[in-house]
């Protein structure tokens, strides 16, 4: 009936109407908008909202409503779209800085000025924000008022009110006309300045600070300023619709077989509710002081929650696995469990086992499960053992033990301070992150390619991956660790930690690497707060510089000297810490996003036992990834357990699979008997999985059986001449030779060089290295000879030319009209291949006949290659036909190349991918393209004759691969008859380059 009453009061109707004369169309900048089809005249009519209705209070609107769709009626009700219901068209209207649409009231959209056809209909999301919603994002509006980021809170802006006037919802315009911006000035300054994103300004996190250390005591009302911990997660939590702030036990209670005692529902009822007492913590009120501007800690009297403290109290009953697991994901991630501000931030959940419950007794069974809940602004994980031994003790006195501290408020002791030793502290801090702007972001090596863009639209979903190590390799660790010297948990923190940074090494090449990790600081210093529960955990930033070369052990004494140093420098506010780096506001996530954690589980009470994150299921993360390390010494045989706690908005599951796989199997072999810790190198490690030795195996098993013997490179092409004669064979733009004409040409120089220069078995000779058909001919026929092919690149200087070939008996000399003849030495036999091939007194049936009179052997040399040579001297590679001829069978074999190929020569003659592309493409049976001598390096030229001649193969480098691949150049279409690329080099394309092709994508 209330709502009746306020769907008449306001006119909401159940759905939006739109003018007909706005129009769904795909927008240029992203997704899709509203455009106009006809004129629509200033102060008309555009889309009057409808939609449900929801009131404030119960918070339903979190889980049910369309997050963008939801807009305040007053102070009481909500009006949006159902998650369930179809996508209306008011959530098309998108944002602009200065839009064509404006507010009438709480729900109609009317013309702002005259709107053209074709215009799209826009609003500035000012005029109808949300104020419990904490969002902000880029503005792509691109106009002249854009003010290139957007929130919910711009509606306080007085240059905003000005040029709207009274056109803001009628919510908006009540809290404007009461002066309510004026009001919240402090606390948009607390929002925006901890809303940090990569692309904020670094004035904001100043600004944070001067809010933050200039807490005067005298402004208090209640209590105490939270501290700079709560303050961070308070408002983490007013801008996340999830709920990644609750911290959830899992407690089993002991079997009455192993212990006389049992646990009672009604005894562990009220050991909960004595604790509650105890802990003053556990009744701590964060409340946001309008009047200042400053968060306030108040401690809620113990009678103040006489009505709420048994709803914090439930029990259910779950037969199956999947049940349990429901309400385990529940508690994980509903923020609605918990209320700041009246202190309600802890419970108990009794899980009973119903599957063969034989009386209800009201005693808990082995079976059943215990979660007790805590908001993270009141409980971090060193307290997780307080409060377990304060439930065993309470729970056996029935009464509350004796206060030894009451939880008075961090924020007195964060101001407690001695100014010198922040000072030294600071400047430790600076001297470790100097630099910190370099250090890679090593998960995007394993995130997925359609992750978010920055850390603000993450959804913190996540998921948990764990392995237990063999007993004797973790027996090895502890031990070793127990060598460190430096207490327990630290020695096998340092190696667990030095491993982990080994192992980011090997599987990035990463040197530079940064870790953060949580310390309860304020705890070891302070006496007083050994048996306090509390939010005492500090974020502290672990650099290191990975050297391969050294040891383990060397390694080691590394890592355990800068965990020290950072202990001792370990009690500052984060905040504090990432300002000491260069560009701390960039920094702020990014440095905190990789996260390494040691557990110590130590013997649980004899009626309580914890259930270790190792050993359930895990369905939120605060960070992108964390390596939680457990030590179990509850069990028998102590356990090392390694768990990957990641985000799935991030991940994906076979990604985090193989990353757990690869640090076990490097665990197993950094401490087994094969791997020496103190003379070893780290590099000499592997992280290969076994199935993937197995394939280095395969793969370098390259040996094939031909059906038949090899023969010579010039044998080869002449039957596929006799196969395909009249196939194209060679082409060069607008000119081509099929595979017989190829032949005559070939066999006719052959017979030249044979007969009136008297070329013998195993001569040398030279040919100009310039793309032509003519080339690909001298090629071949020096070859049909018996003699060396050795290319000449006239690039090189001459000196240099005369160095390489001293070692040669008999010289010649293939060239080309043009050409200077006095690079070369005149006791060359110089020969143009032009007026041989030109000459017709040679065309008769005879010369058919006398070159076959040269036997050529496959494992002869073919091709002698210059190569640079480290003595200044070049070095000459050579290369036999069976080499030659064994690599195109292969390819062939492979299907990479076949005969119905069509090969691009684009390598450079002075290279040895050019006879690749030559020999491969001839003796196969495909078709070479060549390029022009001089625009072989003219991309769109290139392009052309791509897509002239449907190449289906190239061999490339990643450079010239990327300027073909260039979008606004046509390189989208460039590709499409592409079958096979073959890559050689540094492969390091930027995304935009990443097309597809017919073929596989790159």
């Amino acid at each position: 009936m209330f709502q009746q009453n306020y769907k008449k009061k306001f006119n909401i109707k159940k759905e939006t109407w739109c003018n007909d004369r706005a129009e769904l169309r795909k927008s240029p900048i992203e997704g899709y908008g509203l455009y106009a089809v006809s004129p629509i005249a200033e102060g008309e009519t555009v889309m009057i909202c409808g939609g449900h209705l929801w009131s404030r209070s119960d918070q339903k609107w979190l889980t049910e409503a369309r997050y963008f769709t939801v807009t305040p009626l007053d102070d009481e009700f909500y009006i949006g779209d159902r998650l369930d219901d179809p996508i209306s068209m008011k959530n098309y209207v998108n944002h602009s800085c200065d839009p064509n649409l404006w507010m009438l009231n709480e729900t109609t959209l009317i013309a702002r000025e005259n709107i053209q056809i074709d215009e799209e209909l826009t609003i500035d999301y000012a005029v109808f924000s949300n104020d419990d919603i904490i969002f902000i994002d880029d503005c792509q509006c691109k106009t002249k008022l854009c003010r290139h980021q957007i929130t919910l809170k711009d509606w306080t802006s007085k240059e905003l009110q000005q040029r709207f006037q009274d056109h803001f919802s009628t919510f908006l315009n009540k809290k404007i006309q009461d002066g309510e911006h004026l009001r919240t000035v402090r606390r948009d300054d607390i929002l925006r300045a901890l809303n940090r994103t990569k692309e904020s300004s670094g004035d904001e996190l100043q600004l944070l600070n001067a809010i933050y250390r200039s807490n005067d005591s005298s402004s208090l009302t209640k209590g105490h300023y939270a501290s700079y911990a709560q303050l961070q997660v308070w408002v983490d939590e007013q801008r996340s619709l999830y709920g990644i702030f609750n911290h959830t036990l899992v407690v089993k209670p002991t079997s009455t077989n192993d212990y006389p005692v049992a646990v009672t529902i009604t005894g562990l009822r009220r050991a909960f509710i004595s604790l509650i007492k105890k802990h003053s913590v556990l009744r701590v009120s964060l409340i946001l002081n309008k009047d200042n501007g400053c968060l306030e800690e108040v401690i809620r009297p113990f009678d103040e929650l006489v009505e709420e403290k048994f709803s914090n109290f439930i029990i259910s009953r779950a037969s199956t696995v999947a049940e349990l697991e429901e309400i385990l994901y529940d508690e994980e991630t509903n923020r609605s469990l918990f209320n700041l501000q009246k202190g309600i931030i802890c419970r108990c959940h009794v899980i009973l086992n119903s599957t063969n419950r034989q009386s209800n007794d009201g005693l808990l069974q082995d079976k059943d499960y215990i979660i007790f809940n805590f908001h993270r602004c009141c409980f971090d994980d060193s307290s997780e053992q307080i409060f377990l031994t304060d439930l065993y003790s309470t729970y056996m006195s029935q009464r509350p033990g004796a206060v030894e501290s009451q939880f008075s408020g961090c924020s007195a002791l964060e101001n407690k301070k001695d100014n010198d030793e922040v000072q030294r502290k600071k400047e430790f801090w600076a001297q470790l992150m100097d630099g910190s702007d370099s250090i890679p972001n090593l998960l995007t090596f394993f995130t997925k390619k359609d992750q978010p863009a920055s850390l603000r639209t993450r959804i913190p979903y996540g998921a948990s991956l764990s392995f237990t190590l063999d007993p004797d390799i973790a027996k090895q660790i502890i031990n070793y660790a127990a060598d460190v010297d430096v207490g327990e948990y630290l020695g096998l923190f340092q190696v667990c930690l030095t491993s982990y940074y080994i192992y980011l090494y090997k599987l990035t090449q990463e040197t530079n690497i940064c870790l953060g990790s949580i310390t309860a600081a304020k705890r070891e210093e302070n006496s007083e707060l050994q048996h306090v529960i509390g939010l005492f955990d500090d974020a502290l930033l672990y650099r290191f510089k990975i050297d391969p070369k050294q040891t383990f052990v060397e390694q080691l004494i590394s890592v355990k000297n800068m965990c020290l140093s950072i202990r001792r420098n370990a009690y500052l506010p984060y905040q504090d810490i990432v300002d000491c780096s260069s560009n701390s506001n960039q920094q702020y996530f990014r440095l905190l996003q990789n996260m390494f954690t040691l557990k110590v589980i130590n013997k649980g009470t004899n009626l309580f036992t914890l259930v270790p994150k190792s050993d359930r299921s895990v369905y939120s993360t605060k960070y992108d990834l964390s390596l939680n390390v457990e030590y179990n010494k509850a069990k028998e045989e102590c356990s090392l357990s390694f768990s990957f706690q990641y985000s799935t908005d991030l991940f994906q599951h076979s990604t985090m699979k193989r990353i757990a796989d690869r640090f076990q199997t490097l665990l197993r072999q950094l401490f087994s008997t094969t791997f020496n810790r103190e003379k070893q190198s780290i590099y000499e490690l592997s992280i290969l999985l076994p199935y993937e030795i197995q394939m280095y195996k395969n793969l370098n098993t390259t040996q094939v059986e031909f059906s038949e013997s090899l023969k010579p490179i010039h044998e080869e092409f002449f039957n596929r001449a006799h196969d395909y004669s009249q196939k194209l064979a060679i082409v060069l733009d607008d000119q081509a030779i099929t595979y017989s004409e190829a032949l005559f040409y070939v066999q006719k120089l052959a017979f030249h060089l044979t007969h009136k220069y008297k070329v013998k078995l195993g001569d040398v000779i030279c040919q100009c290295a310039k793309r032509s058909i003519e080339m690909v001919v001298g090629i071949l026929s020096i070859l049909a000879c018996g003699a060396i092919y050795f290319p000449v690149n006239l690039k090189e200087p001459q000196d240099r030319f005369r160095r390489t070939i001293l070692n040669f008996n008999r010289k010649f000399l293939i060239m080309y009209s043009g050409i200077n003849q006095d690079y070369f030495p005149s006791e060359y036999s110089q020969i143009n291949m032009e007026q041989v091939l030109l000459d017709t007194h040679l065309d008769s049936n005879d010369f058919f006949h006398n070159y076959n009179n040269v036997t050529v052997g496959v494992d002869i040399d073919a091709v002698a290659l210059p190569t640079s040579g480290t003595t200044g001297n070049p070095k000459i590679i050579r290369l036999s036909h069976s080499n030659l001829v064994s690599q195109a069978k292969a390819l062939e074999h492979t299907n990479i190349v076949g005969n119905c190929d069509i090969i691009l020569q684009l390598a450079q003659c002075s290279f040895d991918v050019h006879l690749e592309e030559i020999l491969d493409a001839l003796i196969l049976g495909g078709t070479l393209v060549n390029l022009q001598n001089e625009k072989y390096m003219e991309m769109d030229y290139v392009r052309r004759v791509i897509r002239s001649n449907r190449v289906t193969y190239i061999d490339i480098v990643p450079s010239v691969l990327e300027a073909l691949l260039d979008n606004k150049q046509g390189g989208a279409t460039t590709f499409k008859t592409i079958r096979t690329i073959c890559i050689g080099g540094k492969f390091d394309l930027k995304p935009t380059g990443m097309i597809g092709f017919s073929g596989k994508r790159l």
